[in-house]
């Protein structure tokens, strides 16, 4: 049986491949994950909801990457799971793609543009590209005022895919930049996030605790404050 020989363009291709397999199986599981999620919220989210949510979540990664400003960050927060943080990026990014009816095709999954890129590059370019497509969706959505976009964008939408391809093959090298293994990583965002589903119920409970605690105490203090009335009109009436 002869030596079977690879070619580097042949295995250039294998690996692309490979990429694409688990870029769909990313995509499948992302989908799932967002109808579960639906399930949390009073109000069905729109394109303008799941890019505010994916700025949040570059937001997290600002904090996980150690690049933050001190001051602003949450400190009751446990925010310094870098390949986590990336990971709930990365499902938004798919949802985004799917809804927009992006192909794993079209991402850039090789992109070696940023090869140079500080950290802080890549947090500072994953916030510029992220407050574009918040920009991007208000317009396509109706609550900001059309812009003519170049000759290399044919329309808002053209724009707004672009500018989510780009994010999605920064966010790869970043990952690959941190040793991440993205598939695994993705696994276990999603068993994290299912079981805080399953607990859901127990959460919310907490919450309603929480809220009748604030209620007692906003109670007390509205107590307080007519008492504390009635003592001035007390003082004031008697001379």
């Amino acid at each position: 049986m002869g030596v079977v020989r690879y070619t580097r363009g042949t295995i250039y291709g294998i690996i692309m491949m490979m990429n694409k397999i688990i870029f769909q199986k990313i995509q499948d599981k992302a989908k799932d994950l967002h109808c579960a999620f639906q399930e949390t919220s009073k109000e069905n989210w729109i394109v303008q909801d799941i890019v505010a949510e994916l700025t949040i979540q570059v937001g997290h990664i600002v904090t996980a990457s150690g690049v933050s400003v001190a001051g602003v960050n949450e400190a009751e927060r446990k925010l310094d799971d870098i390949d986590d943080e990336i990971a709930d990026v990365l499902l938004q990014t798919m949802v985004l793609a799917y809804l927009f009816g992006s192909k794993v095709e079209d991402f850039e999954i090789t992109d070696n543009s940023y090869r140079e890129y500080s950290t802080s590059d890549v947090v500072l370019t994953l916030y510029q590209i992220t407050s574009q497509l918040t920009e991007s969706s208000m317009r396509l959505n109706g609550k900001r005022f059309p812009q003519k976009r170049d000759t290399s964008h044919d329309g808002e939408e053209a724009f707004f895919l672009h500018r989510l391809n780009k994010l999605i093959s920064l966010l790869l090298h970043f990952a690959k930049q941190q040793n991440m293994d993205i598939e695994n990583c993705f696994e276990t965002m999603e068993q994290g996030a299912y079981n805080f589903l399953s607990g859901y119920n127990e959460y919310l409970l907490t919450v309603q605790d929480t809220k009748n605690s604030i209620q007692k105490e906003n109670i007390r203090i509205a107590k307080k404050l007519n008492e504390l009335q009635q003592e001035r009109g007390n003082e004031n009436g008697t001379d």
